[in-house]
């Protein structure tokens, strides 16, 4: 199941970003949909599934402002995180990839607590990034830019 079913979702991610078809990024999301029960709660392989139909959701609402997709991509992203602890190789991508989506919410919602949760998330992927790190640099300039909020 593994290996092949991964290439299968790499092929509809794939073709929706070739194509930029919707019916593509609806398959992809319908995909991710399927994996999540093929890789229950505790596999290690399930934040990967949660983190990318987060993306694919969020890319959906950036179609149709569909605020249930961004609220499903928020609440993905936050699953995937509970399953990545500090450590984690993959915890600072999901990190950001939840900013990004909160902030988008902040955007549409204007709700402050939106805003706290970026702020929080950018400080957080501070402290998982080492001083020479290549991302460290990115992380520098998503905090000072609310910082002066």
């Amino acid at each position: 199941m593994g290996s092949r079913w991964c290439s299968r979702l790499r092929v509809f991610r794939a073709c929706f970003e070739q194509s930029s078809k919707v019916e593509d990024l609806e398959d992809a999301i319908s995909s991710y949909h399927e994996s999540l029960t093929l890789y229950p709660p505790g596999h290690p392989d399930r934040s990967y599934s949660l983190m990318n139909l987060a993306k694919a959701l969020l890319t959906r609402f950036g179609l149709s402002s569909r605020m249930e997709d961004l609220e499903d991509a928020i609440s993905s992203n936050r699953q995937a995180l509970i399953l990545c602890p500090p450590g984690h190789s993959n915890r600072s991508n999901l990190i950001m990839n939840l900013a990004e989506a909160l902030l988008t919410h902040f955007h549409q919602s204007g709700r402050m607590e939106d805003l706290e949760d970026v702020i929080s998330s950018y400080h957080e992927t501070l402290t998982l990034y080492p001083p020479d790190h290549p991302n460290r640099s990115n992380s520098l300039i998503n905090q000072s830019s609310f910082d002066s909020l």
